[in-house]
């Protein structure tokens, strides 16, 4: 397929053109038919040059209908003199996040270089894991009105070395929501492999488990030592992308799926792990930790079969206690984890909304 100049060859299928010409022109929206393309009509913007950079700014219906998070490919044709330096059909992105205002429930500003679980954890030493991928330093909890959102900001910018369809791989971000804190109901135990779990007067009721691949919504089972449920239809109704911008991972969820209820009232815990594709018996894709770091395992594990796999735990900086001691508090144990209960492991704290 090519350009509106009948020669510009594009990097990939078209359905519309943007067209724009330094000067007073007209901007003009172009729709193809399947064979050439057709003006549609002419659009009000702004557009903007200031030596090689240029600015255009259009109302958001031009491309369609889309939603919070969608990424919709672009390319950019530049024909006749100019001064930019890039090529002449370069291949782009354009990503959507909410569009309506958003209120701030809940902000946790963690600190920075605490990805190290409970003390000593290191980095797999394969290349593709960075320094700083697995070091949270905000975690927030936002509505619309329709959705909560859930951000997870990190220290290092996020790449997608394994390139899953929603723009990160190594991670895995945890939320736990407990929505009558102190009653002593929901899940002690986070989800399998995490081996770690919340204080006797507290359990979450429902559960985000955001990676690059499998995303799910998720409900404790009918025995609370039972194995949790996959909602599937929150899952499908979930949104997982990356802003650039901010360099975060978020995921959207409509608030229907969330039940009755003020999250003002509810408290959260969220937690940074690996994600790994081939786990252990047991484990929800998560990557193990051992006493010497590998390729694809994190080092510094005690000599004990329950320590965690958590490598960040979003806490503020004044939190008592701290992260490595909240993660490296429990009954160590060289017996398999099996039968194991909420109180063989460590516990992580909640973060109430109101407080």
């Amino acid at each position: 397929m090519v350009g509106l100049d009948g020669e510009s060859r594009l990097v990939s299928p078209a359905s519309r053109v943007i067209e724009f010409m330094t000067g007073n022109n007209p901007i003009t929206l172009y729709k193809s038919n399947g064979t050439a393309w057709e003006p549609e009509q002419a659009l009000d913007g702004e557009l903007a040059v200031d030596g090689e950079i240029v600015e255009l700014s259009l109302a958001k219906t031009v491309l369609g209908e889309v939603s919070a998070g969608v990424v919709v490919p672009a390319q950019v044709v530049i024909t006749g003199e100019q001064p930019f330096q890039f090529k002449s059909v370069a291949p782009l992105a354009i990503q959507y996040f909410s569009f309506e205002p958003v209120t701030s429930l809940l902000l946790i500003e963690d600190p920075e270089g605490d990805d190290i679980g409970l003390g000593t954890y290191t980095y797999p030493k394969d290349g593709v894991f960075k320094a700083g991928d697995f070091d949270l330093t905000a975690f927030e909890v936002s509505s619309d009105g329709a959705n909560l959102y859930f951000s997870f900001a990190l220290q290092s910018p996020i790449a997608n070395g394994w390139n899953s369809p929603s723009g990160f791989s190594v991670q895995t971000f945890d939320v736990y929501i407990d929505k009558d804190p102190g009653a002593a109901t929901g899940n002690r135990m986070l989800l399998p492999g995490r081996n770690a779990a919340f204080a006797a007067e507290n359990g979450w009721d429902i559960a985000l488990w955001v990676e690059g691949w499998t995303p799910q919504v998720v409900v404790p089972g009918d025995d609370p030592m039972a194995e949790p449920v996959k909602n599937t239809e929150a899952s499908s109704a979930m949104k997982v992308y990356v802003d650039v911008g901010k360099n975060a991972v978020i995921a959207s969820v409509p608030v229907e799926f969330f039940g009755e209820g003020s999250p003002s009232d509810w408290s959260f815990a969220a937690v940074v792990l690996g994600q790994e594709g081939y786990p252990a018996d047991g484990v929800w894709r998560v990557r193990d930790v051992s006493q010497n770091a590998e390729s694809y395992k994190f080092g510094g594990a005690p000599l004990d079969n329950n320590h965690t796999r958590i490598i960040d735990v979003a806490l503020p900086a004044d939190f008592s206690p701290d992260q490595v001691s909240v993660l490296g508090t429990y009954p160590s144990s060289a017996a398999p984890v099996d039968g194991k209960g909420p109180d063989d492991f460590a516990i992580i704290p909640l973060i109430a909304v109101n407080k």
